[in-house]
């Protein structure tokens, strides 16, 4: 029995990150990533439970958003 081939991967790309690529239709899943998103990876291509998904998806997105800068007091 041979090694099942991944439908989702991630691809590094230059200077923006990384990014699912989906190998059937042969398009990006989602948006850039800071960091590998092993953990949505395993989901997509394991059991597929949309709420744990949107749940590790989320997550990488906060770490994506630029964060506020403090306000200063006069």
């Amino acid at each position: 029995m041979g090694a099942r081939r991944q439908r989702y991967v991630a691809k590094a790309e230059a200077g923006l990150g990384w990014r699912i690529w989906n190998t059937k239709t042969k398009r990006p899943w989602g948006e850039h990533y800071k960091r590998y998103p092993d953990e949505v990876l395993a989901e997509l291509n394991g059991e597929r439970r949309p709420n744990a998904i949107a749940s590790r998806t989320r997550d990488l997105q906060v770490e994506r958003r630029p964060q506020a800068q403090p306000r200063r007091v006069h």
